[in-house]
C-alpha cells in the first residue's frame, strides 16, 4: 500500500513540474507525450508507464531515481 501512496505523490509532484500537451506515441505497456518543463521552459517527451504493467520490483527501482 505504501508503494501505490508513494506513486501517487509523485505523480502529484510531476504533474506540477511537467505541463503535457498531446499523445506523440504509444506502446504495449506505455504512452508519450510531448510536454514542457515548467521550471526551465524547456520541450520534454513524457513518457507515461501503465503501472498494472510493472512489478513490484520495477516499481520500487523506478521510484530510487
Amino acid at each position: 500500500r505504501s508503494l501505490m501512496m508513494t506513486l501517487a505523490r509523485k505523480k502529484k509532484d510531476l504533474e506540477l513540474l511537467l505541463q503535457t500537451s498531446h499523445k506523440i506515441g504509444q506502446g504495449n505497456f506505455s504512452q508519450v507525450f510531448k510536454g514542457v518543463d515548467q521550471t526551465t521552459g524547456m520541450h520534454v517527451a513524457i513518457k507515461v508507464i501503465k503501472y498494472s504493467s510493472l512489478t513490484t520490483k520495477v516499481a520500487e527501482q523506478l521510484l530510487k531515481n
